[in-house]
Parts: C-alpha cells; structure tokens; sequence
C-alpha cells in the first residue's frame, strides 16, 4: 500500500487580506474608479507585497495611461509579470456570493468600493486613535487639538460615506 501524504489546505485569509483583494478586484473590473479614489488607495497599507506591488502599478497606469478599460488594464498589468496576482484576485474565491459580479453598473461599483474602502479604514489603526493615544500619553494643548481636528473630519467622513451607502447622499460629493 501507498500512502499519499497530501499537502495541508492552505490557511484561511485574514479579513484584512480578503478585503484588500475585494478593493483590487473592484479596481480591476471598473478601472475608472482608481482615478475618482486615488487618494484614499494611496492612503491604505498593503502590508502583502504582491498585493502592495499590485496597487502600485494599478495607480502608476492611471497617471500614464489614464482611461484603460478592464481587458487594457489587465493586458499592462500582466506584460509588468503580474498575471499571477492579477489572476488570484480575479478567481472566483475572491467574490462572495456574487458580491463583485462583472456587469455592475458604474453607480453600483462606486457604491461597493465606497462600501470596501470603508472596512479597510474601519481595520486600520486610524489616526483619531494614534491622536487619543497621544493625549492620553501628554495632554498638551497640541495633543487635545489635534485630537478634536480629527475626530470631528473622521466623523463627517464616515456620515458621508454611511449616506452614500444607504443612498441619501443623492448628488453630494464625500469630503
């Protein structure tokens, strides 16, 4: 008798990963929307390094390349030697329950990125947290303010982003 040893199934994905890979994969299939939230992708962390190379050259094609669809975006991405990336986020295991379906329409893509940007920042340390822990270590004039600053910007953000979500924001732009 052979005894086959196989290979333990791979671990499960973080949150944090799959929520990435969610933010990419709306970013492959609706290029347009890299250059309406450059800035918020820019200011994420991607502690993954295909991951992190990825996000860089899809933000890097839309200052020189501006416009791509999806099959030219893909195309470039795969001729810099990222299919493999390219593909993993493309897989079927990145969507849930058809979540990021393919023919979404350009409002209802807005909508989910908005909705993935959203728990990506939810996840990171924010920088009202970063400011309480400064207070709490020196309560300084300096510390007390910034703490208010953010915590009030942080806040009208997530009301603007909770508005558009639920669709009560109507032709309003975030802050």
């Amino acid at each position: 008798n052979v005894i086959l040893h196989e290979a333990p199934p791979p671990l499960p994905r973080s949150p944090g990963r799959l929520r990435r890979e969610i933010l990419l994969r709306v970013l492959l299939r609706h290029p347009f929307l890299v250059g309406e939230a450059s800035e918020e992708i820019t200011a994420l962390d991607f502690p993954e390094p295909e991951l992190e190379n990825l996000r860089r050259e899809i933000l890097q094609v839309e200052v020189v390349h501006p416009g791509l669809d999806a099959p030219a975006l893909r195309q470039h991405l795969e001729q810099r030697g990222l299919s493999t990336t390219v593909d993993g986020i493309l897989s079927p295991s990145v969507d849930h329950a058809g979540f990021l379906s393919d023919n979404a329409d350009d409002q209802t893509a807005r909508l989910r990125l908005l909705h993935v940007l959203k728990m990506i920042r939810d996840d990171e340390p924010s920088e009202s947290a970063n400011a309480a822990d400064a207070l709490a270590r020196d309560l300084s004039p300096a510390n007390w303010e910034r703490f208010l600053a953010l915590r009030g910007r942080e806040t009208e953000e997530d009301l603007a982003a909770d508005a558009l979500l639920s669709g009560d924001l109507g032709e309003q732009e975030l802050p």
